[in-house]
């Protein structure tokens, strides 16, 4: 059956990694794997999601309208039907979908019969939701944590500290991609270093 699911982690967690992972393995069983990624996200490649370990997949940048999925998705009507091969669309960096792209992706769950998996962070460097990420924690019908370990401590991680030259940062704009480090944390050292 047909699930909206969010995979989410904190900063290297492997979440490309595990999108990677899955298209691979579902195309080898005849699935059509369709990943796609939100253009703001060109830390490694603006048409691949690229992890950390080296392993890159072709990926269709989307702008943050509606109708920037269903232009790469365009839902068919045999799709409404039990479908021998599935759909599978693939998400990364989904924290930077808007509301109205996650709910357009759970219509396609919903009328079409398309899987959908999302990955992403689910918290900024301030502890605050994303608005895909608040989306997908409301609409999804399965919630995944892809687990990783505290920078500091190692105990489980569960936020992302955002450093600049060394330090924390605790202002500044929620998303900016480039020159900023971002490291995992558990919450107790998240708030010791806001001290």
């Amino acid at each position: 059956m047909p699930k909206l699911t969010f995979k989410y982690g904190t900063m290297n967690a492997g979440k490309s990694l595990d999108l990677i992972k899955t298209a691979h393995s579902y195309r080898e069983q005849g699935a059509t794997v369709k990943i796609i990624k939100p253009k703001i996200d060109t830390r490694f490649s603006d048409k691949e999601v690229v992890s950390r370990v080296g392993m890159s997949e072709d990926a269709t940048p989307i702008d943050n309208t509606v109708n920037a999925i269903s232009e790469v998705v365009k839902p068919q009507p045999q799709w409404t039907k039990t479908y021998s091969n599935p759909i599978y669309i693939l998400v990364d960096e989904a924290q930077f979908l808007t509301k109205q792209q996650v709910k357009y992706l759970s219509h396609l769950v919903d009328w079409f019969n398309v899987h959908v998996i999302c990955y992403g962070l689910k918290t900024d460097f301030l502890g605050r939701f994303f608005e895909g990420s608040s989306e997908l924690m409301r609409l999804a019908d399965k919630i995944e944590e892809i687990p990783t370990l505290c920078t500091y401590c190692l105990k489980p991680a569960s936020m992302n500290m955002r450093l600049i030259d060394g330090q924390p940062d605790t202002a500044g704009e929620q998303i900016v991609i480039g020159d900023s480090e971002y490291i995992a944390v558990c919450r107790k050292c998240f708030y010791k270093s806001l001290e």
